[in-house]
């Protein structure tokens, strides 16, 4: 609670989605996915 969003969910071009906040103290969190193989073909 208390959070500050720095940057929205966003959708990468290489298949990652990710978003950045502040907590209340001042730290910068991001959090995201990994998808290694986002590139290739199935």
């Amino acid at each position: 609670a208390g959070a500050t969003i720095i940057q929205e969910l966003t959708n990468r071009d290489y298949g990652s989605r990710e978003f950045i906040c502040r907590d209340p103290e001042g730290n910068v969190w991001s959090f995201g996915t990994y998808w290694p193989k986002a590139g290739e073909k199935a």
